[in-house]
């Protein structure tokens, strides 16, 4: 099994960047990259992007992706309780 990486989670910040320890200004960089690939097609296959992610985005930008996504995932089941959870 494979070992992952170790953060260091702090429950008492504003944001889930902040959390997560997630630069802003490193955010976007990463995330510009594989945008303008996608945007140029020059990445033409999901599996392609996921790759990109792998490679070149941070494991906490990641990390934060996903649970923005899981977030929105769940409100759309749960309502108003996980759309608070959202905005931290």
């Amino acid at each position: 099994m494979e070992k992952k990486n170790q953060v260091t989670f702090n429950h008492n910040a504003d944001s889930i960047a902040e959390a997560l320890g997630v630069d802003r200004h490193m955010y976007a960089a990463q995330l510009a990259t594989i945008l303008t690939l996608l945007a140029t097609d020059e990445i033409d296959k999901v599996s392609r992007a996921s790759e990109m992610m792998h490679k070149c985005v941070d494991y906490n930008i990641l990390l934060m992706l996903a649970t923005n996504h899981l977030i929105n995932i769940a409100s759309d089941f749960s309502g108003d309780h996980i759309i608070n959870l959202s905005q931290n």
